[in-house]
């Protein structure tokens, strides 16, 4: 997995790449570091170049809307395509996350 981070006004928007499964648990656990610590309340993950998610990254991104949610954020996910897609749709992502 990569990540880049932008922030403009009250949002920060996540960039993903690459993939995202058990193997990156401690570098997403960074960026949920970074999420927590960031002044701006609006969390974006924009998937479109993430090219394939096992259930662990799944799990990761509930960890993510959970510290959020904790940390007084809004935690969104955009642009799933392919893999990312059906697996969300797998596991029924739309109603644990906002998906836009």
């Amino acid at each position: 997995m990569k990540y880049q981070n932008t922030g403009s006004g009250d949002t920060i928007a996540i960039n993903l790449s690459g993939s995202l499964t058990f193997e990156d648990h401690q570098s997403f656990r960074v960026l949920i570091d970074e999420i927590e610590n960031s002044p701006q309340k609006n969390v974006v993950f924009n998937l479109g170049a993430l090219q394939a998610i096992d259930s662990a990254g799944v799990g990761l991104l509930l960890l993510a809307k959970e510290k959020a949610t904790a940390s007084g954020k809004t935690l969104k996910l955009r642009n799933l395509t392919g893999n990312v897609e059906k697996v969300a749709q797998l596991f029924k992502l739309h109603q644990l996350l906002t998906i836009e």
